[in-house]
């Protein structure tokens, strides 16, 4: 039951009968954003310390935000993600997660970064995208 997507998972609660739900509900596993974040690095053989590099994060705060002990923006988040070479649907659950909006296909800047993500572009590479089209930068670098 663990493997579930949450489609399947859903349509199962859907269609059971109240005498099952107990069994349904005992299996599922709450997740947030510090856990699920650490399930994909996980899964992506990543390093803590790696992915705070490649995200451009501050050490301190990346370490901050992988322990639960800071709550990411949604630009860090989309770092993170983006590093992480998230699909869309993993990226938005971490946005989702981590208590902001999903990418929005009417959204100018978010219609670029739903092409650069389905496309497994590079942070770096999706960045020249947001400066060409005069888009706000994921990351802030310090002058």
């Amino acid at each position: 039951m663990k493997n579930k997507s949450t489609k399947d998972l859903q349509q199962l609660i859907q269609s059971t009968t109240i005498d099952k739900l107990d069994i349904i509900y005992e299996h599922i596993t709450e997740y947030d954003f510090p856990t699920y974040l650490k399930t994909i690095m996980h899964n992506r053989n990543i390093k803590k310390s790696e992915l705070i590099e490649k995200a451009n994060l501050h050490r301190t705060y990346g370490y901050q935000i992988l322990n639960g002990k800071k709550h990411p923006s949604r630009d860090k988040v989309l770092q993170l993600a983006i590093t992480l070479q998230c699909n869309l649907e993993e990226c938005n659950r971490l946005l989702t997660l981590a208590g902001h909006h999903i990418l929005y296909a009417k959204n100018r800047r978010d219609s670029i970064l739903i092409f650069s993500i389905s496309r497994n572009l590079s942070l770096f590479e999706i960045e020249e995208y947001l400066e060409e089209y005069g888009q706000p930068l994921l990351v802030q670098y310090e002058s």
